[in-house]
């Protein structure tokens, strides 16, 4: 199976933070894709430029040939300008804390460790942390909080 056909695997409470953002909203939510394709990503993430550049980077690391040749023909068009001209850098961006704009939560930060799977996709296991006790208190409220109840027809 090819990187664009992989979703994003997550928890529960990775749904509850990214429901109003608008990352899982397709059918088989993809993050490069979201970043770059996405209308709210750029409001989402804070350092938009620096999300972007760790995407472009990750994928020119590459899970493997196909995939990236997948994102270069295919992906690349969709995606625009700044997906090409990030690819062709091959800058190592630098890994600080992700921070993001919440719609109910306010600004959130997030540290991100990469595990490597040893599987023939190469798939990376990518894990968001809380950066800091704001953010885990955020977390905690957003999925302690009661959902809205919705009319049904009966």
């Amino acid at each position: 199976m090819r990187l664009h056909q992989h979703g994003v695997a997550h928890t529960g409470s990775f749904a509850v933070v990214m429901r109003d953002t608008g990352l899982l909203d397709a059918e088989m939510p993809n993050v490069t894709r979201y970043v770059f394709t996405h209308p709210q990503a750029r409001a989402t993430f804070v350092n938009w430029h620096q999300v972007a550049d760790e995407q472009v980077f990750n994928l020119w690391l590459g899970p493997s040939t196909e995939s990236f040749e997948w994102f270069t023909a295919d992906f690349a068009p969709v995606a625009g300008a700044e997906f090409t001209r990030r690819l062709h850098r091959h800058l190592t961006p630098p890994r600080v804390p992700l921070t993001m704009n919440h719609p109910r939560a306010n600004q959130l930060r997030w540290d991100r460790e990469v595990l490597e799977l040893p599987s023939p996709d190469a798939q990376q296991l990518v894990i968001w942390l809380p950066a800091d006790e704001a953010t885990a208190a955020a977390v905690d409220q957003l999925r302690h909080r009661p959902q809205r109840a919705t009319l049904r027809a009966v």
